[in-house]
């Protein structure tokens, strides 16, 4: 009958700190690197410089007393004012037609949502020189 070999303390320690090697090392291998960029899933476009300046803002929302309109501005961001492209659209809520006015902002209601007012950019919308 053969007795079980016993391991010295040094031995056990070197043991020890073998298994614990070799399982930090199978981890850093399954498990990818923080540093390293993700890679674009299938199918996705990575954003570019020129991108940001497709990118569109809304503002100057109001919806008239009555309920059934609404007005917004959508215009171009991440460009200089000028090059703005402000769009204001009128949109009734019952029918969903979207009215579209090139170049105007600030559309305000009247108190019996009967009228619109707006501000078209100087020489700027139809007829104009810009």
């Amino acid at each position: 009958m053969t007795q079980p070999m016993r391991l010295t303390p040094v031995r056990r320690s070197l043991v020890t700190f073998s298994l614990a090697l070799t399982a930090a090392l199978g981890i850093a291998y399954v498990v990818p690197s923080a540093q390293a960029p993700p890679a674009p899933a299938a199918g996705k476009k990575v954003l570019t410089v020129d991108d940001y300046t497709k990118w569109k803002s809304i503002t100057g929302q109001e919806i008239s007393s009555d309920g059934k309109w609404v007005t917004y501005v959508l215009q171009t961001t991440n460009v200089p004012q000028a090059e703005a492209k402000p769009v204001l659209h009128l949109l009734n809520l019952d029918t969903n037609q979207d009215v579209a006015v090139a170049d105007a902002t600030g559309g305000r209601f009247s108190s019996d949502a009967k009228w619109i007012a707006y501000q078209v950019e100087p020489g700027r919308g139809r007829g104009g020189r810009g």
